[in-house]
């Protein structure tokens, strides 16, 4: 797919002028656009708490999508922390309704993947879904992701551990 997508850090001084500028945010009055500008919202401050929280730095943290053809913000991606000491670090994507099955989260996935891959200090990139063959598990398969063992989530209980590595 020859989709091109621009990852806007969601870094401390893009988090503020998010935060300010309403007009950053799709402009249109739908219910569509409505919905995809909460969203935002919500991603936004989410990952300014999460990110303090696990004392993340960059690359290591939360990006908005956008379709850089359309310009529209399409969904959210990134780091749940930095690398761990076992050189781990695991990644989460999310495409905003309005615009799944449109191979987005596949692509988010595997830029976020080359990311850390690229970097000395990660061996594995590891990301969780929910037990089945549901959108998550095929995202995943389409960017070289295997299933290596089930665990217990505190949020989600039994969840699949994904991983791809060097």
């Amino acid at each position: 797919m020859g989709m091109k997508l621009s990852f806007i850090p969601l870094d401390e001084a893009n988090i503020v002028q998010l935060q300010q500028n309403a007009e950053l945010f799709p402009t249109s009055e739908s219910d569509e656009a409505f919905e995809v500008k909460r969203l935002v919202t919500a991603v936004v401050n989410q990952a300014h708490l999460f990110q303090k929280k696990v004392k993340a730095s960059s690359p290591w943290i939360g990006y908005l999508v956008v379709d850089a053809e359309e310009n529209e913000i399409i969904g959210c991606c990134g780091f749940k922390g930095n690398p761990t000491p076992e050189s781990e670090v695991e990644i989460a994507y999310y495409t905003f309704p309005p615009y799944e099955k449109r191979g987005y989260a596949t692509q988010m996935t595997k830029t976020l993947t080359q990311l850390a891959l690229e970097r000395e200090e990660v061996k594995i990139v590891l990301a969780h879904t929910l037990p089945g063959n549901n959108a998550s598990a095929r995202v995943l398969e389409k960017a070289r992701f295997g299933r290596t063992k089930t665990v217990t989530d505190p949020e989600d209980n039994e969840v699949w551990r994904w991983e791809r590595s060097r």
